[in-house]
């Protein structure tokens, strides 16, 4: 086989991955935003392309992504954080509805708004808030049944006798 074309055959398996930048991605990541996505889902997808990437400067564009929009949650926690201490809780309760709404698996931002939500007497926004903290962890790690190794059977009682 002559070089041209053993060449032309490596070209085929080798082809240059799209070169993508940080802006594009999170300009894409707001688009997904405005349409539903949580940010946190757009987070784990990135992660999940940051192991998948072939080369180092993409998984590194992935992960400097990722890093930013993750960032942008943690920082309206602290916000909502800060607007608390400050005794401006409508505006923490914002802050950290729209952290549920992102989907983010940190605990404060659900436990302080429930906390918010119990001293005002809503039982039912910190109900909902506690819903939306179980499903976004369900999401992330899909409950699996036990198996008979890991659970002992359960003894039936006999109710008459």
């Amino acid at each position: 086989m002559e070089f041209a074309s053993w060449w032309g055959m490596m070209q085929l398996f080798h082809r240059p991955q799209p070169r993508v930048t940080v802006a594009q991605l999170l300009s894409w990541a707001e688009a997904q935003v405005a349409r539903g996505v949580p940010r946190q889902a757009i987070c784990q997808e990135w992660l999940q392309q940051h192991r998948c990437a072939g080369t180092p400067d993409l998984k590194s564009i992935y992960e400097q992504a990722e890093r930013q929009l993750f960032g942008e949650m943690v920082a309206r926690d602290l916000r909502g954080s800060e607007l608390e201490k400050m005794r401006r809780t409508d505006e923490a309760i914002a802050e950290y509805e729209a952290i549920v709404a992102d989907g983010f698996l940190g605990a404060h931002p659900y436990e302080r708004l429930q906390a918010l939500y119990l001293a005002r007497g809503d039982y039912d926004s910190a109900l909902r808030v506690s819903q939306a903290r179980v499903r976004t962890l369900s999401l992330i790690r899909p409950p699996t049944p036990p198996s008979w190794d890991e659970t002992p059977p359960l003894r039936l009682v006999a109710i008459n006798g």
